[in-house]
């Protein structure tokens, strides 16, 4: 079951997502979530509950970074924040880049539910 709490922010796009299932489960589809949508994951750690990655140059932008972290909840519930920005730091339109980049990771790992 997912509750979303959605918000938008400039040059880049946040959500929150609470997930009934384990951490570790909801860890490694995250990890399935960002491959199946293009990122490169540059760096994890499950003890810290976040994974880095990269959403790489397009026609609309320089590329995005992405951060996802994990916190453990309940026995059975995990919360997901992800956080899509524009790489380029002074980039003042994103083209919906950001929010797209959530939404389809957010669209890939719910359906894995």
């Amino acid at each position: 079951m997912f509750d979303k709490i959605g918000k938008w922010m400039g040059n880049e796009e946040e959500d929150r997502v609470k997930i009934n299932k384990p951490y570790l489960q909801v860890f490694h589809q995250c990890k399935h979530s960002l491959k199946k949508n293009e990122c490169e994951i540059t760096s994890e750690d499950k003890d810290a509950g976040i994974i880095k990655a990269e959403h790489g140059i397009s026609v609309d932008s320089w590329g995005e970074n992405i951060t996802v972290e994990f916190e453990k909840l309940e026995e059975n519930y995990t919360l997901v924040k992800l956080t899509s920005k524009s790489k380029v730091p002074v980039t003042l339109v994103d083209w919906g880049k950001n929010e797209q980049n959530v939404k389809s990771i957010m669209e890939t790992l719910q359906e894995m539910e």
